[in-house]
């Protein structure tokens, strides 16, 4: 993933949200940055003939069962 997916995964969202404004371009891009970053989401992206046409943003999440170990 990188930053110049950014207006395709955005106009995707546009069709969940179309209630929702666009954030300004800087805004969008640093929290875009910051998520991708952590290691802890990513991607997963669909294109049809070059264009982004999909998206699904998998998430791992830490928690505090099992004593805060990982599940074997």
């Amino acid at each position: 993933m990188k930053l110049s997916d950014l207006p395709g995964f955005s106009a995707c969202w546009v069709i969940l949200y179309p209630e929702d404004t666009d954030p300004e371009p800087a805004r969008s891009e640093a929290s875009w940055s910051a998520m991708f970053a952590s290691g802890l989401i990513t991607p997963l992206l669909a294109e049809l003939d070059g264009v982004l046409v999909s998206g699904c943003v998998l998430v791992i999440v830490a928690n505090l069962t099992r004593g805060a170990r990982r599940s074997k």
